[in-house]
């Protein structure tokens, strides 16, 4: 298969955290084929078992190779890099499995064909207005591109395999690669878009995975929504409404693009329920 869309889905079942990323990744891949299209191919990468009915939505079923590097970890992120090595695309848009799609982005296939490696950079309010970026300050002030992964892109070539090489070596060793590429507000944990934007200035790609034309993101982290005082949680403030043609509404406001809603109680059993109805027709 030439093109496909990947989901990463890992399940957390740490005591006081836990978190069902498969159904995240179902929901969201239902939302792929309601608004892409069902032609569209979407698989994804687990180890946790697959309900019966989730299959039908999922392409293909990978499992995650090579062992769990992330056996011991909170946020289940050592794993990632390895979706490049065992996408069954060609060409491959990746996106975190917190995230819905709400209108078709088949088109972005045509505009990204001659990028190797291209990360979103360009997140938006819920509002629809760009992210004033107070709170990356990590990035910022050691020069490093401003990448997130959220939604990413990449094509099967040398240079991306070198790209995802140097990802998978930082996630091994990332306490060493932080403190000597960005040791400036010293994050004191792994992430993967700290760990890409160093693996970009390392491998030389830090202008060319920033891609000011990547698909645009409406992403909920609190921090980012330009209100005087973020309140720990953003579902506890803003009503949510999807009617029966998917259309979502957060307060006044539809949301039309990608949606990363970050929290995991957003995603109630009504909104799964209405994607099935729409992708069932």
């Amino acid at each position: 298969m030439n093109r496909g869309f990947g989901i990463f889905a890992q399940n957390v079942y740490n005591e006081g955290h836990e978190c069902d990323y498969l159904t995240q990744a179902y929901a969201l891949a239902l939302s792929i084929k309601i608004h892409c299209g069902s032609h569209w191919p979407v698989f994804v990468m687990t180890n946790d078992e697959v309900p019966e009915h989730y299959k039908e939505v999922f392409d293909e079923i990978v499992p995650i190779p090579w062992g769990d590097m992330a056996e011991n970890s909170l946020w289940k992120i050592e794993n990632r890099w390895k979706m490049y090595h065992k996408t069954p695309f060609r060409e491959t848009i990746v996106l975190d499995s917190d995230c819905l799609v709400l209108r078709d982005i088949s088109h972005w296939w045509d505009i990204l064909e001659g990028r190797t490696v291209s990360y979103g950079t360009q997140p938006i309010t819920y509002r629809g207005e760009p992210i004033q970026d107070t709170y990356r300050k990590t990035f910022r002030e050691n020069g490093l591109p401003d990448v997130y992964n959220t939604i990413y892109y990449f094509k099967k070539s040398p240079e991306a395999k070198a790209f995802f090489t140097m990802v998978e070596i930082i996630v091994n060793n990332w306490q060493e690669f932080y403190l000597r590429h960005a040791p400036k507000h010293f994050q004191k944990f792994p992430s993967m878009d700290l760990t890409c934007a160093i693996a970009a200035k390392l491998t030389g790609m830090a202008d060319s995975v920033t891609d000011a034309n990547m698909i645009p993101f409406v992403h909920m982290k609190p921090k980012c929504q330009s209100w005087h005082t973020p309140p720990l949680e953003w579902h506890n403030v803003i009503g949510s409404y999807i009617n029966g043609r998917g259309e979502l509404k957060l307060g006044n406001h539809r949301i039309t693009d990608v949606f990363h809603y970050v929290e995991p109680e957003f995603l109630t059993n009504t909104i799964v329920h209405t994607l099935e109805n729409l992708y069932h027709g």
